[in-house]
């Protein structure tokens, strides 16, 4: 199982086009951080006002907008490639050729792609705090969303690493929503499109609280309110389940 997850990782870093969209991204981040330091206001989307930023808020906050272009496309184009891609050019079938059994193939694949989301959400953590830290000016107390009064250095910093947390796990749902998806389409653009499609179709027509398949700077923030929701929570967890389970029933059930 060790081989194949290391296998399925080299694979994920040694293609150019992974190289070129991780580039292009973080020159997005660069040239986001660039614009927000200019005003040093962050306006929120949602019609609730703006607040002042600084170093122990910035961070979070220069994920609103970025997080929507993650997870409509950079997420979805990055996962597509490494599924839809392979079973569309064939290349998985000498994959699976190999003396492993098909749910090791299919857990060895979504881990190294999990693995690879970790990194990637991490490198973004760090350019955002280095960021903050040089364009914005420096304060011992920020505003967060949500919260009545401005809170001390350590509350914010804990408040950022818990926003970073709870975004990774709405990517790693979006990863499990297009497993599921790129198992029964295998050709790539056709794939992307409906991914694209059905995640507004989800929280537009089924349930507003899977908005975080597609725009989820929002539906996090205010799980990070005191409180917390508790319906994020229960979507999050009940999504994961179920598209994890209908891409592993559509792997072992996959003509390759």
């Amino acid at each position: 199982m060790l081989g194949i997850w290391i296998s399925e990782l080299e694979r994920d870093w040694k293609k150019k086009s992974k190289i070129v969209l991780f580039s292009a991204f973080l020159i997005v981040i660069i040239s986001n951080i660039w614009g927000l330091s200019s005003s040093q206001m962050g306006v929120f989307r949602f019609g609730e006002g703006s607040i002042l930023l600084n170093n122990l808020n910035a961070p979070w906050f220069m994920m609103d907008g970025m997080s929507l272009l993650m997870m409509a496309a950079l997420l979805p184009i990055f996962y597509i490639d490494q599924l839809s891609g392979e079973l569309n050019s064939g290349a998985y079938r000498l994959y699976a050729l190999r003396p492993y059994r098909r749910f090791e193939l299919w857990l060895g694949k979504l881990l190294a792609l999990a693995a690879t989301t970790v990194v990637g959400i991490g490198i973004v953590y760090i350019i955002s705090m280095i960021g903050s830290k040089f364009f914005f000016s420096s304060s011992d107390t920020a505003a967060l969303y949500g919260f009545k009064d401005d809170v001390g250095r350590l509350p914010a910093e804990l408040y950022t690493i818990k926003f970073y947390g709870v975004f990774l796990l709405t990517c790693l749902a979006k990863l499990l929503f297009c497993s599921a998806i790129c198992v029964f389409i295998s050709r790539p653009i056709i794939a992307f499109l409906v991914i694209f499609g059905l995640s507004i179709v989800l929280y537009h027509y089924i349930a507003t609280e899977l908005v975080f398949l597609f725009d989820p700077f929002r539906p996090i923030l205010v799980s990070l309110q005191s409180g917390g929701s508790i319906s994020f929570w229960l979507y999050l967890t009940g999504a994961s389940i179920l598209f994890g389970a209908i891409s592993f029933w559509g792997w072992q059930r996959k003509v390759i």
